[in-house]
């Protein structure tokens, strides 16, 4: 976070071990699913929350990233978006992420354009503090949505 607010860019090798660590998230809730031998009933929904945290999320920042040409989102914005897709595992919570994290970089960007008169916004660490809060908050979020 530190890195890509001081710099601007995220280290690929990083993010590729994030997105591996993510991915092994993923199998272990897999297997305990089959551990607890409800396999028929969880893992479709598993399944399907994930691609849809993926759509929303990750989908969207690289698409930003490609339409713009890294003019909105950086490179190593979508993969940290993409990580964190994948832990997060909901398209519900993938979309609190999407909206905390833009409401406040654009709060940041406003304030940093009022006092120099430009603005310069790097999204990695506005996505962090955005997942962090979620998954701080995930248990109270998902009960809002039941």
């Amino acid at each position: 976070m530190v890195y890509d607010a001081k710099w601007g860019k995220l280290p690929t090798n990083i993010l590729i071990s994030l997105i591996i660590a993510s991915l092994l998230i993923f199998i272990m809730r897999v297997v305990s699913i089959f551990i607890s031998g409800t396999a028929s009933v969880d893992l479709a929904p598993l399944i399907y929350n994930t691609l849809s945290s993926i759509g929303i999320l990750a989908l969207i920042c690289y698409l930003l990233y490609k339409l713009s040409k890294e003019k909105l989102v950086g490179s190593g914005d979508w993969l940290l978006a993409l990580a964190i897709s994948v832990i997060l595992g909901h398209w519900w919570l993938a979309l609190i992420t999407l909206f905390i994290s833009n409401f406040t970089a654009s709060i940041y960007g406003i304030i940093q354009k009022l006092q120099t008169g430009k603005s310069v916004v790097f999204f990695g660490p506005f996505l962090i503090i955005a997942f962090v809060v979620v998954l701080i908050f995930q248990n109270a979020l998902m009960k809002l949505l039941s």
